[in-house]
């Protein structure tokens, strides 16, 4: 990235959405009740929906390229990241 960008130019802080009234919620979701719009997580909670956005996340994967092993060299996971 070479410092083209700033971090809140990737990051997407919970406060832009929850101040957009979105209720964030960071769980693993066990059961999903399409008729009753209801979701259930495995924390025990359950939310009730209008509408369901359901992100599934991803993870990093690094490349099989040379030189990944060398000094400075690092996977992107999270903001923290940018400051290494």
């Amino acid at each position: 990235m070479a410092g083209l960008v700033t971090e809140n130019a990737i990051v997407n802080p919970d406060a832009r959405l929850t101040d957009a009234g979105v209720n964030v919620v960071i769980d693993h979701v066990t059961e999903i009740n399409r008729e009753a719009k209801k979701v259930f997580v495995a924390s025990g909670k359950s939310f009730e929906y209008d509408k369901l956005i359901f992100g599934l996340g991803s993870r990093p994967t690094m490349s099989p390229i040379p030189g990944k092993d060398l000094d400075g060299v690092f996977m992107l996971r999270r903001s923290e990241s940018l400051s290494k």
